[in-house]
């Protein structure tokens, strides 16, 4: 296997471990589900991933979480309503960015585009499961705060991380 390969698998269990303990250290009960730091490892990790890798590190390290914290029936869903708010945040951050180092400008957009799916997702998800659009209705406001955390949470994180060589290194690979 090559260095490059090996390294970008590693970086990828990696950030699939944090947002598994992203989400699960810090845990506030919301009327379905929990709130948490979550989205914040899963958009970083897409910004130094990019689409696919983060795809898989955010999907399965959030489905990991709710897994191992008693949400289950939340797993199918958040495997791919996270793997997909990666793999939105990279895509459009490296537009926005026209695939430079990603700027405070498209972290923000492809941040915000991103939990946006995110907030959606869950409606659409939780109103398979409650088989109640409206009664979906009631997470909208901390999925949103979630999201809203998430992006500054990334956005601060990376803005640290990215001054690491090796980091910085794989940004630059793309």
């Amino acid at each position: 296997m090559k260095t490059d390969t090996l390294k970008k698998l590693t970086l990828t269990a990696l950030f699939m471990a944090l947002s598994c303990v992203a989400t699960m250290v810090i845990k506030i009960p919301t009327m379905i589900g929990y709130a948490n730091l979550g989205d914040g490892v899963v958009l970083l990790g897409a910004y130094f991933l990019g689409p696919v890798y983060g795809l898989l590190a955010g999907g399965v390290g959030s489905m990991l979480a709710d897994i191992l914290s008693g949400y289950a029936f939340y797993a199918p869903g958040t495997l791919i309503i996270k793997g997909l708010v990666a793999w939105i945040g990279a895509v459009l951050v490296k537009k926005i960015c026209k695939g430079s180092i990603p700027n405070f400008k498209g972290m923000l957009l492809a941040g915000a585009a991103a939990e946006l799916w995110m907030v959606a997702g869950y409606w659409a998800y939780e109103t398979l499961i409650l088989g109640n659009a409206a009664a979906a209705l009631a997470s909208i406001a901390s999925n949103g705060a979630q999201g809203v955390v998430g992006v500054v949470v990334s956005m601060a994180l990376f803005g640290l991380l990215s001054k690491v060589p090796e980091l910085r290194a794989r940004i630059q690979k793309g």
